[in-house]
């Protein structure tokens, strides 16, 4: 887990000793070793969780409140895309994950995790929170 500081992230380790993966932030790739900057540029091209997806679903998340989360289906070409920014209100969408099954997992606003079902357009509210990291356990034989 990453605890936002005042000015760098600092790591607190949750469980210990566990076989699972995590996705990875983007920007932590282009780097050797990593590096973590926070989570308030965590958007653009969303990364699946265990690095590939069971679905055809890709998913992107914009700077700016009103670019939102976008999905495409590559095969069928559908997409779908959700934001909110008014005069009175905007909340940015970041920290996003792709499931394998082909749904993601955000932060919505200040506080608020979500999933988003591309294929039918719902997004649900599964509590309050910042930076969700889901998890899932590594296969055998890694």
């Amino acid at each position: 887990m990453i605890e936002l500081g005042q000015s760098s992230p600092r790591f607190v380790d949750v469980l210990t000793n566990q076989p699972m993966e995590a996705a990875p932030d983007w920007r932590s790739l282009n780097t050797n070793p990593p590096v973590y900057d926070g989570t308030w540029f965590n958007f653009g091209e969303v990364q699946p969780l265990g690095g590939t997806s069971n679905s055809h679903w890709k998913f992107w998340t914009g700077f700016w409140p009103v670019e939102g989360l976008r999905a495409e289906d590559t095969k069928s070409k559908q997409a779908a895309r959700f934001s909110y920014e008014t005069p009175f209100g905007a909340w940015v969408i970041r920290n996003a994950v792709q499931l394998p099954v082909g749904k993601v997992v955000f932060q919505l606003g200040q506080n608020q995790i979500c999933a988003f079902d591309p294929a039918t357009r719902r997004v649900a509210l599964l509590w309050h929170g910042r930076g969700p990291v889901p998890v899932i356990e590594m296969a055998d034989g890694k």
